[in-house]
């Protein structure tokens, strides 16, 4: 197993100059978010790459940074790793997360190590933007937009744990996105962009989490979620809607917007929850994982009927 200065030195080749904390080189509005990836949770080490992991640690949080407004900046990273972990796969891990920071201009600040069961990873990114775009800015009659197309994290998933067998078209993108998402944007956030979020635990949770921020009703049509050609054959449009870690832009803006690519998927008016609907008629849908829920978790719908239960 590489010592610990062996391990930082990958990431950092000034590693011996680093000092307890870091001066951040940042001026004005600065954002800052962060993520965490637990092997068995959010990975897993016979499906996923060292590659895979490095790419998806740093992307759940760029695409929070782009879903604010900003450009990221700098990080830090938090690496827990078990004592049966093989050198090759730090080693591997290591130049893919250096390679992805360096061709996104993101600065490692620096960081800490430690002995683990399993694989424990933790970023911090901050960034910096002109404009910070919350998810509390909706208003009534905003449109709801998604950006890209969803669907691909649960068919890679489904793909892999054997309950659908994919095309041959369609497997490498679900995998992909499933093991390696990346983040969409960044995008022009004009006055227009009243509200956003990333779609990281798919549009159901997520667009109840944009409701209650806003303080609005959402009524979401899943007939008109944007999906890549094919998947319909293998997934429903529920099972679409609670595809998590899409890393795909969820927003509010004024009917008709134009600013960058985007599919408008629902509307906005005063009032609270969320409704889904399917040819024009209200359904209940499942509300996909949740990481602290027990036997089932409900959602709710506009008119405070509960939904669908998993």
């Amino acid at each position: 197993m590489l010592r610990e200065p062996d391990i930082i030195a990958l990431f950092k080749s000034d590693a011996d100059t680093l000092d307890d904390c870091a001066l951040l080189p940042l001026k004005g509005l600065t954002l800052i978010s962060t993520d965490s990836l637990s092997e068995g949770t959010h990975f897993r080490r016979d499906w996923s790459s060292p590659e895979d992991v490095a790419t998806k640690l740093i992307h759940v949080n760029v695409s929070d940074i782009y879903a604010s407004g900003g450009r990221p900046a700098c990080c830090t990273l938090n690496l827990g790793l078990p004592l049966d972990l093989a050198d090759s796969f730090v080693e591997r891990f290591a130049r893919a997360f250096v390679a992805e920071l360096d061709s996104l201009g993101i600065d490692l600040l620096g960081g800490d190590t430690f002995r683990s069961d399993s694989m424990q990873l933790g970023l911090t990114m901050l960034g910096q933007t002109s404009r910070h775009v919350t998810r509390s800015g909706g208003r009534p009659g905003d449109s709801l937009y998604v950006t890209g197309a969803l669907g691909l994290s649960a068919a890679g998933f489904a793909h892999l744990s054997g309950r659908i067998q994919l095309s041959h078209e369609l497997t490498k993108k679900a995998l992909d996105r499933h093991l390696r998402p990346r983040a969409a944007g960044p995008f022009a956030m004009s006055d227009d962009v009243h509200a956003a979020m990333d779609v990281s635990d798919g549009v159901v949770q997520d667009s109840v989490r944009l409701s209650r921020a806003s303080g609005l009703t959402l009524d979401i049509h899943l007939d008109r979620l944007p999906s890549p050609d094919g998947l319909l054959a293998f997934l429903s449009p529920r099972e679409i809607a609670i595809s998590g870690e899409e890393l795909e832009l969820l927003f509010l803006a004024p009917p008709g917007f134009r600013g960058f690519p985007c599919t408008e998927i629902g509307y906005a008016r005063a009032g609270e929850g969320v409704a889904f609907y399917m040819d024009g008629k209200k359904i209940s849908v499942d509300q996909g994982f949740e990481h602290f829920s027990s036997k089932s978790v409900t959602v709710h719908s506009a008119d405070g009927q509960a939904g669908g239960q998993r």
